[in-house]
């Protein structure tokens, strides 16, 4: 390849367009056909080098796409690190992850996670693939059926999210890294797929998780637990955080099951991980980018380590302001342009403005969170990185408390906070995981305020009882009757989801049995939510 030509994203070898640009075919071929043309194809030969190399997201056929260039972008974040994988041709006859060990890169690529086929890139895929060399992706994720003892492997190396070869097995990694601490020659669960309308996507389940041992309680596992949230066994928190915390694994349960490394990548959600399974959107907003705002904010040195280290970024442009937070991709220049928004046209009979969405090739990167190696990054960013958890943490208190400083506005009373008139550790993990699914009925703009409507269906129903004293004064009466309340609006002014997850909410910590085989909960004496009035205390 000529060492000129930059390949980009809309290049196409048959176009003959390179470097964003249509060029002319004037180079004659040596064969004896002198009025024949050769016409270089500089985006196939790419395209050969990087499966060469181990990463297979593209397809080789010449046109430099969002798999291709996505692929450019996987390349330049492996070619800085400091280790890299070898390939051994003394082992052919092994599978592809056996040929492999541990290399100290000698040769780093400095420039940014672009996506860009730059000069400084194609330097280092061509030292990549030289015969002398054999450096190859560190980071390979085969397929196993781990129905079967030993495992058998059902395929090799896979990297897209709707790859047909995983279907009902499970990918598991290797990692020559070092970058999460794991030995390399240990096979990490990563997921399965599940079928999503029309095509598939990664998930990871309770059972491929990283468990906590009965042998070592305090271990490396990825459990919601005291000691793996507030870094602290039940026995040594106090009252208020063992208050909160029940409220918090409650509701986490039916999130994540219960376990940070529990992601979804498969739905309209594109990821979602965390006790709250926080959310990307498809335009890159959502609670994941403001979490990933608050643990930068925090962290600093593990958020470089975990995330932007890859190629992205979400701290918005302003500290103060949180709700801004988007996904953000690395350019040419190094920086995290915010993603230019185009309105879209407005539909015909629908009175509502549409919302602008970022253009296409900003959602194409956004889609590519989906891919292999990035639902990977997402599921070692919960499983390794303890400072990822304490920031969920605090993001669950701020929740509580933004919950229970709302005003609830009961007909012909004076107001009161949240705080005053729910006031049961059931009351609270009812609102917060309604919240967590629907946040505009809770703390939203006020349009959908249920508050008031549940306190008004309590007086309601239970007339007799003595709403007209201070909320303070209430007794276990008014908590039953704002309980009942709760369960009654829900199923008559939600979506049928939060009525559902009311029943595990009252069933904790026995609600879910066919999971319990994989917690330690059993071994922590929590005990259940409570209904009694004042038993929820929050943590100061």
């Amino acid at each position: 390849m000529a060492d000129h030509i930059t390949l980009r994203l809309g290049d196409n070898d048959e176009n003959r367009r390179w470097d964003g640009r249509k060029h002319k075919a004037s180079a004659q071929c040596g064969d004896g056909h002198p009025n024949t043309l050769c016409l270089p194809n500089f985006v196939r030969a790419m395209q050969e080098q990087l499966h060469h190399v181990g990463i297979k997201l593209c397809v080789v056929n010449g046109k430099f796409d969002a798999a291709t260039e996505a692929s450019v972008r996987e390349f330049q974040i492996y070619a800085k690190m400091d280790i890299v994988a070898k390939e051994d041709p003394a082992k052919a006859h092994l599978p592809y992850a056996d040929r492999l060990a541990a290399q100290p890169s000698t040769k780093k690529y400095g420039g940014p996670i672009s996506g860009v086929f730059d000069r400084a890139t194609k330097d280092v895929l061509d030292h990549w693939v030289a015969p002398r060399h054999r450096w190859r992706c560190p980071v390979v994720l085969d397929v196993f059926d781990m129905s079967a003892g030993p495992p058998p492997r059902k395929a090799e190396n896979v990297w897209r999210a709707s790859d047909s070869n995983v279907k009902q097995f499970t990918v598991r990694a290797r990692d020559f890294t070092r970058i999460y601490g794991v030995d390399e020659k240990v096979w990490s669960n990563v997921g399965k797929t599940l079928k999503y309308k029309n095509g598939r996507g990664p998930v990871l389940g309770p059972e491929q998780a990283d468990h906590v041992t009965p042998e070592d309680p305090e271990g490396p596992g990825a459990e919601v637990l005291p000691e793996t949230l507030l870094r602290r066994p039940w026995g040594r928190l106090g009252a208020e955080e063992q208050s909160t915390f029940r409220v918090v694994r409650a509701v986490a349960e039916i999130e994540c099951h219960a376990f940070f490394d529990v992601v979804n990548g498969y739905d309209d959600g594109v990821i979602s991980e965390g006790i709250c399974h926080f959310i990307v959107r498809p335009d890159g907003a959502g609670e994941l980018a403001e979490l990933l705002t608050q643990f930068a904010s925090h962290y600093p040195g593990d958020y470089r380590h975990a995330i932007e280290r890859f190629g992205v970024n979400v701290v918005p442009p302003f500290p103060l302001f949180r709700m801004g937070s988007r996904f953000r991709f690395q350019d040419e220049t190094g920086g995290y342009p915010e993603p230019r928004l185009v309105k879209p046209k407005k539909k015909k009979k629908d009175d509502k403005e549409p919302r602008p969405l970022p253009e296409q090739p900003y959602l194409d990167r956004i889609e590519q969170l989906r891919n292999w190696h990035w639902f990977y990054r997402f599921v070692m960013l919960g499983r390794h990185v303890h400072n990822f958890r304490l920031v969920q943490w605090q993001s669950a208190v701020d929740r509580l408390r933004e919950i229970r400083a709302r005003k609830a506005h009961p007909p012909k009373r004076p107001t009161h906070p949240v705080s005053d008139v729910f006031t049961s550790e059931l009351a609270m993990a009812y609102l917060y995981r309604w919240d967590v699914n629907r946040p505009s009925d809770i703390t939203g703009d006020g349009k959908e305020d249920r508050l008031d409507e549940i306190v008004a269906k309590a007086m309601e129903q239970k007339p007799r009882l003595g709403w007209k004293q201070d909320p303070s004064k209430w007794g276990q009466p008014e908590e039953d009757a704002l309980l009942e309340a709760i369960e009654t609006v829900a199923r008559t002014r939600s979506n049928d989801e939060i009525p559902k997850m009311f029943v595990p909410l009252k069933a904790f910590p026995k609600a879910f049995p066919e999971e319990q085989r994989y917690w330690m909960m059993k071994w922590i004496p929590v005990g259940p939510l409570s209904t009694d009035r004042g038993s929820f205390r929050m943590v100061p």
